[in-house]
């Protein structure tokens, strides 16, 4: 069994302070990433690769990632399973208008999916540090994420990440919060261990 991670920084932690990738491949599961950050597509076996993946827009924002299933990268047919995540202006969403949107957007990647009969995991986008965002704000992104919940059916699947990182105002919980760097809204390696080993159990109910 083999999946793409497509991601960004977080997605990233969560294979480094989470040790994702070993809690797979212990059960059988290869697992390559592609990390938007550094252009470079990562082999369950170290291995790299530069010019695999190109993405739309050089980030992985609904529209970005829209405009990358639409054109869709025959590479994506070697895996059982593509796992993405969308950065963080996800969370920003500051409008209704911009939210309706960004569903827009997931139900075009839904579609794409489902035209090339592929699986597809989604992962909610992590919620954002008070100082950093506002009610509104944290209530629109959590408006999304429960949206995307219920799109899960079939080979679309939806693991809420975002409720896992949640306190109950919809902001990243002050025990994921890095007190240093009161400006970073990436959670702490702690939540990627506490986190990861849920994913992996949820990912292998996929396959």
């Amino acid at each position: 069994m083999k999946i793409l991670f497509i991601h960004r920084s977080v997605g990233q932690h969560l294979l480094i302070y989470g040790d994702l990738r070993a809690k797979l491949e212990v059960k059988g599961i290869k697992l390559d990433d592609y990390n938007n950050n550094a252009g470079t597509l990562t082999q369950n076996d170290g291995t790299t690769d530069n010019s695999v993946i190109s993405m739309p827009g050089n980030n992985t924002n609904p529209d970005n990632l829209e405009a990358f299933f639409s054109n869709w990268n025959g590479v994506l047919n070697n895996y059982n399973l593509i796992m993405t995540k969308s950065c963080y202006p996800n969370s920003h969403i500051k409008s209704d208008e911009q939210l309706e949107k960004i569903k827009t957007q997931y139900t075009s990647i839904i579609n794409a999916f489902n035209n090339h009969k592929k699986s597809l995991l989604i992962l909610t986008t992590p919620p954002l540090r008070p100082i950093t965002t506002n009610n509104s704000e944290a209530e629109r992104a959590d408006e999304l994420a429960n949206w995307l919940v219920n799109q899960a059916k079939g080979n679309i699947h939806v693991f809420d990440f975002r409720k896992m990182l949640a306190n109950k105002r919809g902001m990243l919980k002050a025990g994921y919060r890095h007190w240093s760097m009161p400006w970073d809204n990436h959670p702490k390696a702690i939540a990627h261990k506490t986190i990861a080993p849920q994913l992996a159990t949820y990912i292998m109910t996929l396959l």
